[in-house]
């Protein structure tokens, strides 16, 4: 978002916004990509016709954290940033300049487009350029690089050669008139690719108002293009790819649902259950290990792998404890068992009392509490609840029945 400098998701189907986070970037954020974890998005100085020749390229988690990646500076200090696109394959971004200065020889205007090749050591190589007048950049599933010349105007794939070759892929008017840009600046355009609908949206301002811009959705299979939308204040976007989503399931060894557990996966996020012992983050396909750890209970590690499909992993953790988990169990009495009005619980020390009802909603926590007691139960409805025990010598759980 251009003023609100918000980073906003769109829910295709049912075109719902909601702003997901702030963006930190000095500079709007102009062209944008999905590398499958990462958004990746680029920044342009909101003058275009100041001589800024870089641009900085930011990672952007599913939550909204941006991280600086890289400052890109180009070959030429007229060039400005057109378009941005990631390469699976090679994990390689691809980005598109534009470069455009008057020449007091000819006394007019000149301009060229710039692709350029930056892999995963971040090292920026210029394939090529052509006169021709691009923006936008984008890969579909088979690998090949789209993007839309103004002056055509034509919706073109790019291929890597110096100069640049564009093939016409299918004509395209998007009513933007490119010769009262000479002067100034060509509007801002973003194009990408929905891996699962196997379309290629675009984004794009017809005038230099940056207030209102409008989304297009082309069929590449049947050479169709409609305008699907408008909104103000948008200036760049990328098509979202959901991951599989991996959900942790976390209990004691009674099956009671642990919350704040800390599950650690290198290289993402730190994720914490919820008070349903669950907690859920989309992944790649892949090889992971996750180290799940709370202060009450022993930690453990999780090695599962990620296909094309969502999982599941059913995690149980054991109480931390100063004496074996079958002495305490012993020395901790609870009865009777089904209970009616009095629930008694004898131990041989002081400890801490909880109970809650299957949906982990806490009804009852009593903190100190002397090593015997008559509980009232009679106001519980009838059911099955969880009671949870802890001593110095550890922490129990166990299942009660109240009829």
């Amino acid at each position: 978002s251009w003023n609100s400098n918000k980073i906003i998701a769109i829910d295709q189907g049912s075109g719902e916004q909601k702003a997901i986070a702030s963006s930190t970037a000095p500079d709007p954020l102009k062209v944008g990509d999905y590398t499958g974890q990462y958004v990746l998005a680029a920044t342009i100085s909101p003058d275009q016709l100041k001589s800024v020749n870089s641009t900085d390229i930011y990672l952007i988690n599913g939550d909204g954290r941006m991280y600086l990646w890289k400052n890109i500076n180009f070959y030429s200090k007229h060039e400005k940033i057109q378009g941005l696109a990631y390469n699976k394959n090679e994990k390689a971004i691809y980005i598109l300049s534009f470069e455009q200065y008057y020449d007091p020889n000819s006394g007019d205007y000149k301009h060229n487009t710039y692709l350029y090749k930056l892999d995963s050591s971040q090292s920026l190589t210029q394939i090529g350029s052509t006169s021709d007048v691009l923006a936008g950049l984008t890969f579909d599933q088979h690998g090949n690089l789209y993007s839309y010349d103004i002056t055509s105007p034509s919706l073109v794939i790019i291929y890597y050669s110096n100069p640049l070759y564009t093939y016409k892929f299918m004509e395209l008017n998007l009513g933007i008139n490119y010769e009262q840009y000479n002067e100034s600046y060509i509007p801002y355009l973003s194009l990408t690719y929905d891996n699962i609908n196997k379309k290629t949206f675009i984004l794009f301002n017809r005038d230099n108002e940056l207030h209102i811009s409008w989304l297009a959705v082309v069929d590449p299979e049947q050479l169709s293009f409609h305008i699907i939308n408008k909104y103000d204040d948008l200036l760049g976007f990328c098509a979202i790819v959901p991951s599989p989503v991996v959900t942790f399931h976390v209990t004691t060894p009674d099956f009671y649902p642990l919350d704040s557990v800390k599950i650690s996966i290198a290289n993402h996020r730190i994720l914490y259950t919820n008070k349903f012992g669950i907690s859920k983050i989309p992944l790649n396909k892949g090889s992971y290990t996750a180290f799940i750890s709370h202060p009450d209970y022993q930690s453990i590690t999780k090695d599962f792998t990620v296909g094309d499909s969502s999982i599941e992993i059913h995690a149980i953790l054991k109480p931390k404890t100063t004496t074996n988990i079958e002495d305490l169990e012993k020395s901790i009495k609870i009865y009777p068992i089904p209970c009616h009005d009095i629930l008694t619980i004898s131990a041989k020390e002081q400890y801490t009392l909880t109970i809650s009802d299957f949906n982990s909603r806490e009804i009852l926590k009593i903190n100190p509490y002397r090593p015997q007691n008559n509980i009232n139960v009679s106001n519980l409805p009838q059911g099955i609840y969880i009671i949870k025990i802890k001593t110095s010598g550890g922490l129990i759980t166990k299942k009660i029945i109240k009829q």
